[in-house]
């Protein structure tokens, strides 16, 4: 503060630059604190959200990655049971071959013992007389087996021949 002119008329000017500029240099300061308190911010924001979409994206792989698992398991699963099933099947294609050719040479011996007692009447009995069995021979076993488990068609049947069309003929042209 300066004082002119004292004794005559005194004017006070007071110098308030200073004041001022002090008062502006904490509201620069204020402000340059506030700034960098939100850009703090921003950056923690912005950390935790690329943080948050990592850890949501490697939730997203982990959960397809287990699906994946679960899916080729399931595929395991059915070819196994596929590959049982092709098994199964050739075991019973193979009993199946192994009965038919049990009754095939089963058969065979009869006709054989057949053929043998009709060509040896001499064997048969008395006076050259055939000796007959009071019971006639067994018949062939029956399975008692049903469904997949059965015997299969001896032989596949081919499908039925479509009927044949009448063709017409145009009798004018006949003439």
């Amino acid at each position: 503060m300066t004082v002119d002119n004292a004794l005559e008329a005194p004017k006070r000017q007071i110098d308030v630059s200073s004041l001022s500029a002090a008062l502006a240099a904490q509201a620069i300061a204020r402000e340059t604190d506030r700034i960098s308190t939100l850009e703090a911010d921003i950056r923690e924001r912005a950390f935790f959200n690329r943080r948050l979409k990592g850890e949501r994206l490697m939730d997203r792989r982990r959960q397809e990655i287990q699906d994946w698992e679960v899916e080729q398991a399931r595929l395991k699963g059915q070819a196994e049971r596929l590959r049982s099933l092709e098994e199964a099947e050739k075991a019973a294609e193979a009993e199946t071959a192994k009965r038919a050719a049990e009754a095939a040479a089963a058969q065979k011996a009869e006709q054989e013992k057949g053929a043998v007692d009709s060509v040896d009447p001499a064997k048969d009995g008395e006076g050259g007389q055939s000796r007959k069995t009071p019971f006639a021979s067994a018949p062939a076993p029956k399975s008692d087996e049903v469904g997949a488990n059965g015997p299969g068609p001896s032989a596949p049947t081919p499908p039925p021949r479509p009927k044949a069309r009448p063709s017409q003929v145009d009798p004018s042209g006949l003439y």
